[in-house]
Parts: C-alpha cells; structure tokens; sequence
C-alpha cells in the first residue's frame, strides 16, 4: 500500500532532505525510522528536496509498503524514533497514482528577512539578517516583475539539476511587521536557491542600489552574474504544499487544508502577542475560543476585486481575510483567488461540500435556521469546515438581514469536527 505523510522539520539540525553518504539529512532520519516501524526496507520520495539549514513547515513525501499499521503508528510510532528537530504530523492511505511530487500543482515558499543594525540572537537560525534600511514598498514594487511564467536561470544555481528553468511565479507577498520583513512566494516549482537568490536581489532594491524595474532586467538576461548574492538559507521555510482541487486524494487535501489553516492560527497568534503591547485599533466585535481568533469588521456589503485589493492591503497583519461567496461557479472564485490573497473562503448558499472543500483552503459554511430545517442532516457533511454560521431565513436573501432567529430551533448539539 502507498502512504502518504506530512513532516515538519528544523533543517538547522540536518544536511539538507535528500539522502546522502553521511545519512544526517532528514530523508535518512526518516527511513530509518520507518523501517523500523515497518520491518522492511522503505523509500521516501518527497514533493520537493531542501537545501541544508531550509525548514520545512508542509514536506509531503510517500512511501510503499506490504506492512499493515494503524495510522497513529506511522505518526506517533515513528516521531519516538526521530530527533526532536523533525516530527511527523500525518499519515493517510493515497491511490496508487498519487506521488507526493507531481501530485503538487504548487508550492509555497516563505523567507523571513530581520531588518536591523545589530543581528538577532533568539532568532537566530530563524531569520535571515540584513542591517542596512530597507524600503519594503520599493521592494514591492518590484515583485510584479516576477509574476507569470518565465525561464528563472538568472536566479538559479549553478548546481540546480532541474531539466528545465521555466517556472510559474503564481503569488508572492511582502509583509513588513516592525523590524521584520516577511516573504511569500507559491509558483508550481522552484529552482535551486531560487527563492534565495530572489530575496537578495529584492534586497539590493530595497537598500537603493538599483529601482524596482532592475529585477526585470536581470530576469530577462538570464545570466546568474547579473544578480545579487545568494541570501542566507537559515530564513527559507517550505510552507505549503498545494494539490490539484478535487485532486486524487479528497481525503489528503483536507489534512492539507487543516494543516494550512493551523500554520494561520500560529501566525496569528504571534502577531497579537506582537502588537499586545502596544495595543491594535480595531472595528467589530472579537471573539476568541481558545486559539481562534476572529475579528468581525465592517464592510461595503458588495465589493469588486479591486476594491478588495485595497481593502487587503490596509488590514492589519494578523487579520485573515475572508471571501464570501453565494453559488458561485468554480471559475468565479478560483479568478477571486487568483487575484486576492484570502486565508478563508465563506459560502452562504448551496454549495456541496466537495466544492467548498475544493479549493485548498479552509472554509466557513452558511446555514438557514428555519422551523422545517434539520441543520444536524444539513451540516454533518460539512464536519471539515472551519465554522459554521448561522443565518435567519428569508427566501432568496442569503444573510445581511440583521434580524437574529428563535435559538429554541438551534439544536443542543450539532455535528462534531
């Protein structure tokens, strides 16, 4: 049978994933383990390979075997039997044509770049270091340059054995939050150190050595030598993992999306305990339940995507920002996706569960609260959702009413996550 596993790992602690002579890359850490635990021989291959000190917060990898163990075993089993720097965080059953490579559509990538005079200490091995003012809406600025499908060989290394250079930039952010700056990168591969070299080169635009229109020229001349330095590795995680929607593997996308949705709530969370002492303005109520944190805020009922683009960019850091949709086409919000950075998506019709799930990211599911309606029948295909919100009835009015509904009709329990 074909097993497929999400890992988490300090590469700090190891040389690199792939295995090596030496056996201290995790790969080797991992066999070893799994081996064990299955009492045979056993071979990962993994969605992408990272260089030594690159950490890991989404690797996917696979593996075959004729031994038969309970799931928590090839979880909690094998985490007994690794280093404290890398732990497995699931395991599940995948088709026989599943391959934790080329089952990825994309990947994400993410550099956190400390801009200071003196360097960190606690951050150190977390955070890249740069001690020269930078202008992060400069490096902005230069980033659309990078968007689309282009041969990447000037930000490639002259190691990278990749049989092509051509990749698709699909997304990328700059998040600055006080002295640190934070970059996101999601395209369908990436080439050797090419995250790395992209964050030097932005680096240089952001201390004034070249404009923003710079990293176009050195894309378009192809040549290495025209770029700027490699950065630092120790910053560089792999954050995420993505599939195709309605993928191979439903069940595999869910854990995936669970998984994303987890690395959110920590980012929020460092985020207050950033801003908690010097407070944070805020609109709407608040509601917190144990680690969720959600942040109601007023808004124009009906926005188009420009709009939304604007109001984006003004929200504070730890807010995620979230797409409501009533019986939309797939198209309709892929193209939303595609153009707005949404950490949640929120329908308040009547999508199916495989359509809300469909999309690689965690989800919030609208019901009607009505006297004729079983809402445990109506949301138990729904146990993957983030939340559920509940919405007075009106026909053919989907929410916004700002009437409230008998809480007599709620049940005392509804469908467990």
């Amino acid at each position: 049978m074909k097993i497929a596993i999400g890992i988490e790992y300090d590469g700090s602690r190891f040389h690199g994933w792939q295995s090596q002579p030496s056996g201290d890359t995790v790969q080797d850490h991992l066999e070893r383990a799994l081996a064990t635990i299955a009492g045979e021989p056993v071979r990962l291959a993994a969605a992408g390979r990272t260089d030594a000190g690159v950490h890991a917060l989404a690797q996917v990898a696979h593996f075959e075997t004729a031994a038969l163990r309970p799931e928590s075993a090839w979880v909690r089993g094998i985490n007994t039997l690794l280093a404290p720097a890398v732990a497995v965080q699931w395991a599940v059953p995948v088709p026989d044509d599943f391959h934790a490579r080329y089952s990825a559509i994309s990947r994400t990538y993410r550099y956190v770049l400390y801009n200071h005079p003196v360097r960190p200490a606690l951050h150190h091995g977390r955070v890249g270091w740069f001690h020269l003012p930078l202008d992060a809406d400069a490096m902005r600025a230069a980033l659309p340059h990078l968007a689309g499908e282009h041969d990447f060989s000037a930000f490639r290394s002259s190691e990278c054995q990749a049989k092509s250079p051509v990749r698709a930039l699909r997304s990328w952010a700059l998040e600055q939050r006080g002295a640190m700056l934070r970059f996101e990168f999601t395209a369908n591969g990436f080439l050797h150190h090419m995250v790395r070299n992209i964050v030097g080169c932005l680096v240089y635009v952001g201390k004034g050595k070249y404009p923003p229109g710079w990293l176009a020229e050195v894309l378009a001349s192809r040549d290495r030598r025209l770029a700027a330095p490699t950065f630092s590795r120790t910053a560089c995680i792999l954050q995420r993992w993505n599939t195709h929607p309605g993928g191979s593997c439903p069940r595999l996308n869910r854990i995936e999306s669970f998984f994303r949705s987890r690395c959110r709530r920590e980012d929020a969370n460092q985020d207050l305990r950033h801003h908690a002492a010097g407070g944070c303005a805020r609109r709407g109520g608040v509601g917190r339940r144990r680690d969720r944190l959600s942040v109601l805020c007023a808004q124009p009922r009906n926005v188009g995507v420009e709009q939304a683009r604007a109001i984006i960019a003004a929200a504070p850091p730890f807010v995620t920002v979230v797409g409501l949709f009533v019986d939309p086409l797939q198209d309709q919000v892929e193209s939303v996706l595609r153009r707005c950075p949404l950490g949640l998506l929120q329908f308040h019709g009547d999508e199916a569960p495989d359509f809300c799930r469909g999309f690689g990211l965690p989800y919030i599911k609208a019901a009607r609260v009505r006297a004729d309606a079983d809402l445990v029948q109506y949301l138990s295909p729904y146990r993957d959702a983030q939340g559920w919100l509940l919405d007075a009835y009106h026909d053919q009015l989907y929410g916004g009413t700002g009437e409230s509904f008998d809480w007599k009709l709620i049940p005392r329990h509804l469908p467990g996550r």
